[in-house]
């Protein structure tokens, strides 16, 4: 399911399809047509929105006459990449140099010799001209194709015997476009130039009212005859030239001129073949149109090919000539120095969040060890009243200190607490009412129940080589003891 709208660009008139693909066929929705002057005016977003034709995604076609086919057979065996194999062999084969070209190609096959190809070139100037206005207009762009292999698209759809090739005569303003399609065989696209004179000296009313249709037996005019003369030979050598062994069965027409009075006749007595109108739209399982089909039978082609985005035939829309692509193609190297800076500074941010998280999860864990130890020296609960408040305010000093280093010996605070719990005997005979520690010691508030486990607390203090304990003033309380235990760390000898 989806829409694409195909655009026949010619020289006189631009012919627009909006195709849909039900899944069983293509439906045509809204066929409209403008004169190129006026496309040249209004541009074509204004000719979009006066038709009532939505902004779908673009399959645009330009005249075949500014086109160069060529039939290739690259060895089987050849590595390299397809596109630069057929540039490479339409180097040799084309007039204009492979820089200033845009070489589109379809593998059509296996051969005995190798890949079977068919080849399309055409300068970049041509196709930008083309290009340029739908990409002025932001119009979505997706394939530019020779206007015969739009017909070649359509090719594959004809009415034919199975064993002998279909046959679409294309008949425009300024040139006819013939693509004779086979199963198993090459096609063969050929662009036969000299339309001008057929369409301008054509009775306006035909193309006027193309709902009416000739019915082949009326006369060609006499200023006509020249043109189809040249038409039929051009299209005899056509059917001889074409890689298919046997002719076509009929030959379809379509296109403007399809349409002229007395042409079907006059092809068919000059081709010894039957001549018929191709009913485009019954093609393609749409609902007719009268003879619109006929008319609009490029633009139905290069819509049908949209479908086929991956590869569609012979698309010469390429990146390198595109207004916008070259923008595109300029930002991308700042676009992506911005992402790989962008991601840059997501790793420094991610990696700064991880250390942080990691960081205060470290400062977490040594404040619950501080507060247990905080709990076993001070022997007293946390979880309420005056002391324990002042406690917690110590606790999380303990926290900050135990980040630096004394000047002295590096002792941390931790480990000084520590060590102090160390030389306080056990069984309750002392204990710590307050404590405040220092960068050089730390000062304590305690209760004893005798004077000699003071004396006992300061000898093992002093004993390790490691702090100077004094006792400050000792008070009686009833059968405890209060006094002030200050300890400096040992300078180093």
């Amino acid at each position: 399911m989806g829409y694409i709208l195909g655009l026949d660009i010619g020289t006189r008139n631009i012919k627009a399809v909006l195709l849909e693909d039900t899944g069983k066929g293509f439906k045509a929705i809204k066929l409209e047509s403008l004169s190129r002057d006026q496309w040249e005016l209004t541009g074509p977003r204004t000719f979009l929105k006066q038709a009532h034709l939505p902004f779908a995604p673009v399959v645009s076609t330009f005249p075949s006459s500014l086109c160069s086919f060529r039939d290739l057979t690259l060895p089987s065996a050849d590595r390299s990449p397809l596109d630069e194999a057929v540039k490479y062999a339409c180097e040799k084969l084309l007039p204009h140099p492979i820089d200033d070209l845009v070489v589109g190609f379809e593998h059509v096959g296996k051969t005995e010799g190798g890949e079977s190809i068919l080849a399309a070139a055409a300068l970049k100037r041509d196709l930008q001209l083309v290009a340029a206005p739908l990409e002025a207009a932001r119009i979505e762009l997706i394939g530019l194709l020779p206007d015969a292999a739009a017909i070649w698209a359509l090719a594959r759809l004809a009415p034919s015997d199975p064993d002998r090739p279909a046959a679409v005569l294309d008949i425009g303003a300024s040139s006819s476009k013939l693509a004779i399609s086979q199963e198993g065989q090459r096609p063969f696209l050929k662009a036969i130039r000299g339309g001008p004179i057929v369409l301008a000296e054509a009775p306006a009313t035909s193309m006027e009212d193309p709902d009416k249709q000739s019915t082949g037996l009326e006369e060609l005019p006499e200023s006509l005859k020249p043109t189809i003369d040249k038409l039929a030979d051009e299209l005899t050598r056509a059917f001889l030239l074409a890689p298919s062994p046997v002719r076509p069965a009929k030959l379809w027409l379509c296109g403007g001129g399809a349409l002229l009075p007395g042409v079907q006749q006059e092809l068919s007595a000059k081709l010894d073949m039957p001549v018929e109108t191709a009913d485009v739209l019954a093609w393609i399982g749409s609902s007719p149109e009268g003879n619109k089909g006929t008319i609009f039978a490029a633009a139905i082609g290069a819509a049908i090919a949209g479908f086929r985005r991956k590869r569609m035939p012979l698309d010469l829309l390429k990146e390198e000539f595109r207004p916008r692509s070259r923008v595109r193609k300029l930002a991308a190297p700042l676009t992506t120095a911005l992402v790989l800076v962008a991601l840059s500074l997501a790793v420094l941010l991610v990696s700064r969040l991880a250390f942080n998280a990691r960081l205060n999860a470290r400062l977490q864990n040594t404040l619950s060890r501080q507060r247990q130890i905080g709990r076993q020296v001070l022997g007293l609960e946390t979880t309420g009243g005056s002391l324990s408040i002042r406690l917690e305010s110590k606790l999380k000093e303990l926290q900050r200190m135990a980040q630096n280093r004394t000047p002295m010996q590096g002792i941390s605070a931790l480990s000084t607490l520590r060590d102090l719990a160390g030389f306080i005997p056990a069984g309750g005979a002392i204990k710590i009412q307050s404590l405040n520690i220092t960068q050089g010691g730390m000062a304590a508030n305690m209760l004893a129940a005798s004077r000699s486990d003071i004396d006992q607390l300061l000898d093992a203090i002093n004993a390790s080589g490691r702090f100077i304990a004094n006792t400050g003033e000792t008070v009686q309380k009833n059968q405890k003891i209060s006094f002030t235990l200050e300890v400096e760390y040992q300078a180093p000898q």
